[in-house]
């Protein structure tokens, strides 16, 4: 009877108490989705250690060729829960919104059972719903923060505006 109690004992903490794993070092997380306006949204997480990941965002509208918010890969904490992943990203000089460079980017949560996120409210059919579109990708990809680097010329060098291209 003892053994039997003590099995139950080791199967339960070990199966519910443990469940989910605190270091996330060697995953990374990639998003992408657009709404009805036709605006982009980018997430990229990657986890380079127990408690810090790089991470990076934007959204890009592709009717105007504009940048509306930017953070190029950028080191942050993490911390886990059973349903949840949280970064916490303090001030951030190269956070670029609206025109302006700094500011402070806020937490991001992402839901570990699904990879969703209420981090962007994206417009779908007239409501706003979560962003969806998150998968696992391969944590050893060069190609992983790429898009950022393309968004971060056309934050720097925008297209000339139709009265500048006849003045050229």
């Amino acid at each position: 009877m003892k053994k039997i109690i003590l099995i139950f004992f080791i199967t339960f903490f070990t199966n519910y108490s443990f469940a989910y794993n605190d270091d996330l070092s060697g995953n990374a997380i990639d998003c992408y989705t657009e709404d009805d306006e036709k605006i982009r949204y980018y997430i990229t997480i990657k986890f380079i250690s127990d408690k810090k990941s790089l991470f990076a965002f934007a959204i890009y509208d592709s009717t105007k060729n504009e940048v509306k918010e930017f953070l190029n890969s950028t080191e942050v904490e993490y911390y886990t829960g059973e349903n949840d992943i949280m970064l916490v990203s303090y001030f951030q000089e190269r956070f670029y919104q609206h025109g302006y460079m700094g500011g402070t980017v806020g937490d991001f949560f992402i839901d570990r059972r699904d990879l969703s996120t209420n981090y962007f409210q994206i417009v779908r059919g007239d409501f706003l719903t979560d962003m969806e579109g998150c998968e696992v990708a391969d944590y050893d990809n060069p190609n992983l923060f790429k898009i950022y680097n393309k968004l971060e010329e056309i934050l720097n060098y925008p297209e000339p505006s139709q009265e500048e291209k006849k003045l050229l």
